[in-house]
């Protein structure tokens, strides 16, 4: 509005002005033509009309084509200065552009260089993609630090009670630890000779199974030859083979007997072992 009302009043020839304003508009030539040639010779004022004197001697309609004029004059004032307002925002926009591009490129040489030393951590490629920030895994990460520290200080309170016993609680463990372990090389010496033994019985339990089964194809191979030739078998025979598969079976299962017994002692030692292992652990431990 200031614009419109600066520009009632124009500078200059106020009959030069509107001719030359619209040469080009070919539907108001001959009203400007009319208006300069019906408006005063400013030429020869040397101060330009204001007010009403500017209006003097013109008619309605010539004041309308003047009030028009100055209305184009003052809405292409207005076009201008906003034209001029977006062109500088436009360049504000490219500057700031080009000073983020910069800035990322510098950014992307700054993580090359630190990648060349060492892999990016999960927090520069979250600042790189702008990946937003899980609070509740941030939560439980807080709680599993605070359990840790926590942790920590009962391990600490507990060092420092062992560390400030008197000599001879720290000799009475070392007499229970010397003791255990004289026990324990006992029962590994043990367990190694039941192993060995229990070997032996396997391997001579294997012998007689071996003796056995030849002794089974030679008693089977007679009794076909007996069976083919027609004889009959003595009792006498009969009854050596039926005594000798029974002193093979009575002899297998005694065998088996005793290495179940062993399996069993050897187990019952290892698990007495282990425990008396654990209880020391404790112990030192408290």
């Amino acid at each position: 509005m200031d614009d419109i009302f600066d520009s009632t009043f124009p500078q200059g020839n106020a009959a030069a002005a509107p001719t030359h304003e619209h040469h080009t508009a070919a539907g108001d030539e001959h009203a400007i033509i009319n208006e300069g040639s019906n408006l005063p010779d400013a030429a020869a004022h040397e101060q330009p009309l204001r007010g009403k004197a500017a209006t003097q001697g013109l008619t309605v309609e010539e004041k309308k084509e003047r009030q028009k004029l100055q209305n184009r004059r003052a809405a292409e004032r207005s076009r201008n200065k906003k034209r001029e307002e977006l062109t500088a925002l436009e360049m504000t926009v490219n500057n700031i552009q080009d000073e983020n591009n910069r800035l990322r490129a510098r950014l992307s040489t700054l993580l090359a260089s630190k990648s060349a030393e060492q892999p990016p951590s999960s927090g520069d490629q979250e600042l790189i993609t702008g990946t937003p920030v899980d609070y509740s895994h941030l939560g439980k990460l807080q709680a599993e630090l605070a359990s840790a520290k926590s942790t920590l200080m009962d391990r600490e309170m507990e060092l420092s009670r062992i560390q400030g016993g008197g000599d001879e609680d720290i000799e009475k463990l070392r007499r229970d630890v010397a003791q255990q372990n004289t026990a324990l090389q006992n029962t590994q010496a043990e367990v190694k000779t039941l192993h060995a033994l229990i070997k032996q019985l396997r391997s001579e339990r294997d012998n007689l199974a071996r003796q056995k089964d030849v002794l089974t194809r030679e008693i089977e191979a007679r009794r076909l030859l007996r069976d083919s030739s027609g004889e009959t078998p003595s009792l006498s025979t009969n009854a050596r083979a039926a005594g000798v598969e029974r002193a093979l079976l009575e002899l297998r299962g005694l065998i088996d007997g005793v290495i179940r017994s062993w399996d069993q002692a050897s187990l019952t030692r290892y698990r007495a072992a282990d425990v008396a292992g654990r209880t020391f652990a404790q112990q030192t431990s408290r």
